[in-house]
Parts: structure tokens; C-alpha cells; sequence
């Protein structure tokens, strides 16, 4: 009986050094790897550029506080913060480089917004889209029509379930109309292709019917887009870890892609790259590395942009925008930019 008395006494008292490491850890001010984790962020950096390649806007996730940052390339000197809706879940550049979708949540009715905003008209109200019970991920396929993902009810529990999905699409105000139930799996902005989308998805083995890294869809009158997943980094190993290939984006012609990767599997924090598709070239962008959060590309595959923390092999935190610009023809980019973002 002492035996196990101590025992339980052994186990209790480590389970409150777990707790106060784990408080203080999540309480400190210091970023370290757990940034990536999300503890001190629900997500560091959100990011997307226009489609002209010309603006840059990201949400800064600090809980509770939340700013969207703006930044024109050629004539702003720093981030102009513009006021935004307190929970802002996306952001997403419209095919006009002045126009930003975003989804935020209404406390109030308990539902999610698709709205627009329009820099070119800073005095214009923010214009109402769309307003339904669980929206995400939106992003403009053509002129005026609107995708978005959705979670479905699940019709034993009365609920939202985050393993039934759909996706709708909305034009100029209509009625928005589904096209059909989507991979739970791909939580993500999906790459938009001709008449079709894709979503890279980096463990296939938890949908046991599909096990493709690349699940690809139609729009209406359209079809799925057909990517070659010859890129992906298998590794061997079981669920989460069987690909060291991280996320893959494409522009609308799927002829300029970006491979995240892990380069060193067995370290932490990872440290990731990023490699560059441009048809049959290949080639690894050789001048920043460290931990990637969002990235986004043109239509056009001429600019991407994306967020990146430290340098590789550092634990520095500072998020930074990386944007690098490419010619049609060219692998390599011809330039790249940094730019800080306020803490």
C-alpha cells in the first residue's frame, strides 16, 4: 500500500511540474518554437498578394487582438492597419487588385460573413456577400463568382462536424449554390485551375477511401484539374509523417507551383524550403529558409508571396513577408524582397 501511495504521490507531483512548465511556457513573452504550435498564435500570419502582384495583406493573429496589414509594394514605405471585425477568420485578394475578400465571425447571430472590402474607395462600407453558419477559405475563381468552404450538419448530432465538408459558390450577390461535399482533410485555400481546383493534402491516410495527396474537383460546366504527385517527399513512415512535403499551390495554369518542404525531419523546430516549379524546371529558392507559414501566388505564377519565421537553424521568431518575383520562362526568381512585420 506505501508502494502505490508513493507511486501516486511520484505521479501527482509530476504532473504539476507538466502544468507549470506548460503555463509558463504558453505565458511567457518569449515567441520560441512553440509560435508554430500556436500557443501564443491561433495562426502567426495569415497572407495573401493581389493578383496584379502589386499589395500585400496579412492578419497578425495575436490573441485576443487582431490588425490586417496592408502594404502596396511600389508606394507604401511601411503597413498601413486598417480596422477590421474583431474575429476574422480568412483573407483572400480578389482577381482585382484593389478588392479583398474576408470571412469573420458575427458573434451576435453566431454565423460567418463573406464581405468585401475596396482600397480604391477607402470611404466605401464594406460590402456583404454572403452570410451563412460556418464559412472559410474563400477566393475568387472568375470575375464576380466567389467560392467558399463550408462544414456540413451532421444530421445525428443537430451540429456542425468537421468531418462533413462542402463547398459553395456565390455570384455577384446571388444565391449561392454547393457544388458537392469536398475531402475534410484539406483544410486549406484550394489552388484554383482553368475550371477546376485542387487541395494538396499531406496525410491522405486518414480518408482510407482516397489515398492521393492531390484531391481535385470540378467547377460547374468545368473539369478537375489533373496534377502529377510525383513531387511529393514520400518517407515511409505512418500517419502525420508519412511525406515530408508540406503544403503544394499552384497559379491558375498550374505551371508555377510551390513545394513546401522539411529539410531535416529529425531536428526541431523543422526547418523548411521552399521548391519552385515552373513546368519541367525545377529549382529550390535558395535565399531564405525557416519556418513557413501561409503562402500565396498570382494567377499569373508571377509573384508569391509568404510568411516566414527565423532563419534556418535559428529560433528567432520575427515574422517576416518574403515576396519573389519571377519571369514567364525562369525557374529563379529575378528578385526577392523582405519585409518586417510590427510584433
Amino acid at each position: 500500500m506505501k508502494i502505490i501511495m508513493i507511486i501516486w504521490g511520484a505521479l501527482g507531483v509530476v504532473a504539476l511540474v507538466f502544468i507549470g512548465l506548460l503555463y509558463s511556457l504558453m505565458s511567457s513573452d518569449t515567441p520560441s518554437s512553440l509560435l508554430q504550435y500556436g500557443a501564443r498564435y491561433r495562426r502567426a500570419l495569415q497572407i495573401t498578394i493581389s493578383a496584379d502582384g502589386q499589395r500585400v495583406a496579412t492578419i497578425q493573429e495575436r490573441i485576443p487582438e487582431q490588425s490586417l496589414l496592408v502594404r502596396h509594394l511600389a508606394n507604401d514605405q511601411d503597413w498601413r492597419k486598417i480596422p477590421i471585425p474583431p474575429v476574422t477568420k480568412n483573407i483572400r485578394f480578389g482577381l482585382m487588385g484593389h478588392e479583398l475578400f474576408i470571412v469573420f465571425h458575427k458573434n451576435e447571430t453566431n454565423t460567418d460573413v463573406l464581405a468585401k472590402i475596396d482600397f480604391n474607395i477607402p470611404s466605401k462600407p464594406m460590402e456583404i456577400i454572403h452570410e451563412d453558419r460556418d464559412l472559410s477559405y474563400p477566393v475568387e475563381v472568375s470575375q464576380g463568382k466567389i467560392m467558399a468552404r463550408t462544414r456540413l450538419i451532421n444530421s445525428n448530432t443537430g451540429k456542425l462536424d468537421n468531418y462533413l465538408s462542402s463547398v459553395l459558390l456565390t455570384e455577384n450577390n446571388k444565391s449561392p449554390v454547393s457544388l458537392g461535399d469536398i475531402d475534410p482533410v484539406a483544410p486549406a485555400t484550394p489552388s484554383i485551375v482553368d475550371t477546376g481546383f485542387f487541395y494538396f493534402v499531406d496525410s491522405p491516410v486518414m480518408a482510407k477511401d482516397n489515398p492521393s495527396h492531390i484531391r481535385s474537383y470540378a467547377l460547374p460546366g468545368g473539369k478537375a484539374p489533373v496534377v502529377d504527385e510525383s513531387f511529393v517527399d514520400k518517407t515511409g513512415r505512418p500517419s502525420p509523417f508519412q511525406t515530408n512535403t508540406r503544403s503544394f499551390i499552384g497559379d491558375f495554369k498550374a505551371v508555377r507551383c510551390l513545394k513546401g518542404y522539411i529539410t531535416e525531419p529529425n531536428r526541431s523546430p523543422y526547418v523548411y524550403a521552399l521548391e519552385i516549379f515552373n513546368g519541367q524546371q525545377r529549382c529550390v529558392l535558395q535565399q531564405v529558409a525557416g519556418f513557413f507559414e501561409s503562402k500565396s501566388i498570382t494567377p499569373d505564377g508571377n509573384t508569391a508571396v509568404f510568411a516566414l519565421f527565423g532563419e534556418a537553424g535559428s529560433r528567432e521568431r520575427s515574422p517576416r513577408i518574403v515576396v519573389a518575383r519571377f519571369k514567364p520562362q525562369q525557374c529563379e526568381p529575378v528578385s526577392v524582397q523582405q519585409f518586417n512585420v510590427e510584433e
